[in-house]
């Protein structure tokens, strides 16, 4: 059921964009994503949409009626930015694996970092948000890239596959 309802959602946005951005009202005005990375399911039946706008990654919180409680691109990590052209020019680049709404109703988001030059690191970045979608906490794995993640329940863990 949520794998159809995934892909109703899906296809209701492609087939709703009439230029290269995917329009999202919020209170401000309209919040475009350039990019959608990842969709995921909340407890109350929302969903958490992770992408890319003004070159930052842009995480929107809708509720079961697909309107939206929150949205943020001001986190300090989420800038993907990429500098030079050619072989070796430097980057950094994130997106967000996979985000869990914890018992608490606060989140945590699982990222993939990569950056470098002629030589591209990858590390792990955990980041805790508040209901809000405010950074509360953020740790970073050097030398380690997260390909997926998995919650241990009932304890609100994460392992994460490299």
């Amino acid at each position: 059921m949520k794998k159809l309802l995934l892909a109703v959602f899906a296809i209701f946005l492609l087939m709703s964009c009439n230029s290269e951005y995917i329009g999202v009202s919020n209170p401000s005005g309209v919040f475009q994503l350039s990019r959608i990375d990842n969709i995921f399911f909340t407890k109350d039946n929302g969903l958490l949409i992770t992408g890319v706008y003004n070159n930052k990654v842009s995480i929107i919180k809708t509720n079961s009626d697909f309107g939206i409680e929150w949205t943020g691109n001001n986190y300090d990590w989420g800038t993907n930015t990429s500098s030079g052209s050619g072989w070796g020019s430097s980057f950094y680049s994130v997106q967000v694996t996979k985000m869990f709404q914890r018992n608490d109703g606060t989140y945590i988001c699982v990222g993939s970092v990569m950056e470098g030059g002629d030589v591209v690191y990858s590390n792990t970045l955990v980041v805790e948000l508040n209901k809000r979608g405010e950074q509360t906490r953020k740790v970073e794995f050097q030398d380690m890239n997260a390909y997926n993640a998995l919650p241990l329940l009932p304890h609100d863990c994460i392992v994460w596959q490299v």
